[in-house]
This record gives structure tokens, sequence and C-alpha cells, in this order.
């Protein structure tokens, strides 16, 4: 049976036997993994390193090439990238052509040249012949010249012609190997996205990390397209240990998976600060075989200090800022608003490959009408209105969400409609700006004596759907009319005087009787 068939089927049953039992993550949720990702994909490169160098012999020269590649990250917006020295070929020194182990691979390579020059020729070689060839190169073999080349790939591309897609960068300043392993290269760009580093001398075993790069075995791995062949991977694993090389340099020891690829690449915290850049795997003295989950990463103090003596700065840029406050609106599900975001980002930055997939992931939810959800609140008197007076009624429209980021969304241009009800059932409408905070405020004139009631709506826009609110509020009876006043002052001082009348003649004495006759007199 072929054996790429052999492979495929043994892919699919495994993914068969897992699948059942693979949780599903909820399609609101926004992961601590998916967080970290989504911020370091966009400074995160990889690294394509060729050596070619001229090979004399007594009678032929050869030319020689090697290549590899490995991962980096920007570390300012000045297109400066942080990756390990061996990555540009700097195992035990500098320079290419003092370096014992790049001395070695041109050498094989030039070997492995001259065979298949004479096996062109149509000499059939024996395997003593290939090994008198070999001793030939080795023995007598001078490299009289090297040249180094480097290329950045940023993030996703299509195809597997790394160079191709590459931008030329140069090295700037590199730590071979054995000594502190990081090099600086410089791409010409401006505006890229950066990566910050945090202190490694905070790192406590137990510690979560995660590593960012280009794993070998993922990017040429037979079973998958060329087409998703130059994302990033992220891993999770934690510091095993705190340790130093036998060159006395320091070094984090973890679990995390990584291998061939990955070297160059960032290890970050939980905030997403690099804490240490992958340098080195461990190999069993024995079976001579990479024994997995013992990796080894350069402590990020070292790379600070390293960037500190060439004078580079570790700092965030414009293009930072941008995709932070567009990630922010797109976990929201304001996509409309992340996607003129992402778009003034790529302004600036049109490498920017990790924009240009969110903004299509943006515009597939809103074509399947995907929004994000809003409210209102609304603010009236509490106490009674006295009538006549204005009231004053205000509020603010939020927006819903469960964005892990702070969300900056511009409430600007957006109306509100104010819908007032009088106690006699009288409706009047007022249309109402919203601040660019979303705030709103408006008056009424309390013109009728009883209870209102207040409803706030508005109708939504791109990003959200609308929402409506309702609050209530009590107007005192009007005050009695002038005529109606004097009127009734009159009827209340004539009710008085009448009133006072009666009182005094129910008090007035009785008429006194007129005195008794004399008595008659006698005698």
């Amino acid at each position: 049976m072929n054996k790429r068939l052999v492979a495929t089927l043994f892919c699919v049953l495994v993914a068969l036997s897992l699948a059942p039992n693979l949780p599903r993550a909820s399609e609101q949720e926004v992961t601590d993994v998916r967080l970290l990702s989504d911020l370091a994909y966009p400074a995160v490169v990889l690294i394509y390193a060729e050596v070619t160098g001229e090979v004399d012999t007594p009678d032929y020269r050869i030319t020689a090439t090697i290549a590899g590649f490995g991962t980096g990250f920007f570390v300012n917006p000045h297109g400066y990238i942080v990756t390990c020295g061996h990555v540009v070929f700097a195992f035990d020194n500098n320079d290419p052509m003092q370096d014992s182990i790049v001395r070695y691979y041109l050498l094989y390579k030039a070997a492995v040249t001259l065979v298949e020059y004479f096996q062109k020729q149509g000499y059939q070689l024996t395997k003593s012949d290939v090994e008198l060839i070999f001793n030939y190169v080795f023995n007598y073999g001078k490299i009289t010249k090297t040249n180094l080349d480097v290329y950045v790939i940023l993030g996703e591309a299509v195809g597997a012609d790394i160079k191709a897609k590459g931008i030329k960068a140069r090295v700037v300043v590199k730590s071979p190997f054995i000594e502190k392993d990081i090099a600086i290269i410089k791409v010409d760009l401006e505006n890229t996205p950066t990566l910050l580093l945090g202190d490694s001398d905070e790192v406590k075993v137990g510690d979560e990390v995660y590593a960012v790069g280009y794993p070998g075995v993922v990017v040429f791995h037979e079973m998958l397209s060329e087409e998703t062949m130059l994302i990033p991977s992220i891993t999770k694993g934690i510091i095993s240990a705190k340790r130093k090389t036998k060159f006395d340099t320091p070094a984090l020891q973890t679990d995390v998976s990584t291998t061939h690829g990955n070297s160059g690449g960032p290890a970050l915290n939980r905030k997403g600060r690099v804490i240490g850049v992958v340098n080195m795997g461990s190999v069993d003295p024995e079976k001579r075989i990479e024994v997995a989950g013992f990796n080894f990463l350069v402590p990020s103090n070292i790379v600070r200090d390293f960037l500190k003596e060439n004078g580079i700065a570790n700092e965030e840029g414009a293009t930072d800022k941008l995709y932070r406050k567009a990630l922010a609106l797109f976990y929201a599900k304001c996509y409309d608003s992340a996607i003129r975001e992402f778009n003034a980002l790529l302004n600036i930055f049109p490498y920017h490959w990790y924009a240009k997939k969110l903004i299509a992931e943006a515009q597939r939810a809103m074509a399947e009408g995907e929004k994000a959800e809003s409210s209102i609140s609304v603010s009236v008197p509490t106490e009674e209105v006295e009538y006549g007076k204005d009231v004053a009624v205000s509020g603010k429209i939020e927006l819903v969400h469960e964005s892990p980021l702070p969300v900056e969304y511009d409430f600007s241009g957006i109306t509100v409609r104010i819908e007032y009800t009088k106690p006699d059932g009288e409706r009047i409408t007022h249309t109402v700006s919203v601040d660019k905070n979303g705030y709103f405020s408006d008056t009424v004139k309390a013109d009728k004596g009883g209870a209102w009631s207040v409803k706030v709506s508005w109708d939504g826009n791109k990003d959200m759907e609308g929402s409506s609110a309702t609050a209530s509020f009590k107007v005192s009876p009007p005050p009695m009319p002038p005529v109606v006043v004097i009127g009734v002052i009159a009827v209340v001082a004539v009710v008085a005087v009448v009133a006072f009348v009666l009182v005094r003649r129910r008090k007035a004495p009785s008429a006194v009787p007129p005195p008794p006759p004399p008595p008659p007199r006698l005698g």
C-alpha cells in the first residue's frame, strides 16, 4: 500500500477516535490562549537563513549552500527583530567562515554536490567511491568565501516557497549559541507590531508559559496543505526549573512543546509579556534522539540587556494601539467598527496579515447577522415636579459585551427617540443626539399635572441591536387662574361676612321687659 495513503488513513483514524472526546468551547468565550495568540501572532515572524560558501579543493571549486529556519519577533516599531544566534548560523562564532558547525555543513554539502556531479556525468559510484569523495572534500577542501542571507516572512503566507515570500533582512548583531544565543536582525519597515519583554527574574517554577513559533514538524507536515503551512503555532506549558548552561548563561527549563523551527520564538507569560526566547531542546545521550518536554529558554532579561547594549528600545508603536482597539471591538462583536479600525491599521502597516484575517472573519459574521447587544439607562426626577417647570431627562446607551480587552466605542452620530406620555394620554416625541461616550439629555415642560411616562429607544446600527428603557415622574396640579382666585376670595369674604352677622345675631341679648306696675296704696 502507498505510504502516503497509509499515513492519511492513520491520521483519519486518530482524528475520529479523538473527536467525540474533544470539549466544545463556547463561541462567545475568548479564552486566555485565544487572547494571547491574537495579540502575539502579528509580531511573530518566520526567519529563513541561508549560507552560501565557496569550497576550493585541489581539483574543484564547489559552491555549497546550507539553509535553515526559525522564529523571531519584533521588539519595536522600527523593524527590529529578536531571534536566536544559531538561527542565523552563529553557533560558536559570529563569522560563518570561522564557525565550526557552519564549516562542517558547508563541506558536507560540497561533498554531496560533488557526488551528484559525478553521477550526472554517468559514473556508477560505489559506497567506497562516495566515502573517498567525502574524505577528499573534508581533507582538502578550504572554504574561501561565505555569504549569509536572511529573509523574514510575516505570518501567514500561501505556498511553500518561503524564500520568495520573504523580506530581506540584515543582521545587526548576534551572540553565538555558546554565549547568549541571541541575534538582532532588521527589516526596512516602519510601524511594525511588537511584543514587550517581561521581567524573567520574577518568573517562578510552576508559572504558565506559552510558546509561539513555527515548528518544523508542522510547517513541513505532509498531511497539511500549503495554504496554512505558515500560520504560527502556540503551545502551553509551565516553567519546570531555573538552570545555567555550561557556558554559565542562565536558562529557564520548560515542558512547553517546542522543536526545530521554534528556536528564536517568544515564550509568553499569562499577561502576554515575553519572559524568554526558545533556544534549545534535549537529546537522549544514548539514543541520540530528541526528548520531548525538556526544553530551554533564554531569559528575557538577557535579551533586554542585549538590546540596551546595542541602543535598541523595546517599545510599542501606533500599530499596536490600533490593533488592540480593533481587536477589542472585534471581540465585542462590533464588527463594522472593528473593520474600520483594522483598515486604519493597514494604512500604516499593510503587512499586518492577522488584521486581514480578522477582517474576513468579521465580514462573515456580519453576513450572518451577528451583532452586539446594547442597553439604555434613563434618569428622571424622583420627587414631584412643580407644574410649569422644565423636567430634565438624561441617560446613556451602553455596549453589552464580554470582551477581555477594554472597548473604546464612539457613539457620535447616534440619536435616541424620547417619547413622553402626559397624564391625559397626549404624546410628544423628541429626537436627541448622543455624545461620543453614549450620554444624552433632554428637557420637557411639565404642562400637565399628574403621572407622566417616558420611553427612550434607538433602532441600533451596524454594530449593535437597538434597545429601550422606560421611566415615570409626577407633576403637581396646576395653580388656579387669578380670576378664579379673586372670585374665590370674594365668595369667601361674603361667606365670612354672612357668617359673622349670623353669629352676632345669635349672640345679641333679648328685649328688657317693662317694669311691673307699682303695688296699690292701702290706707
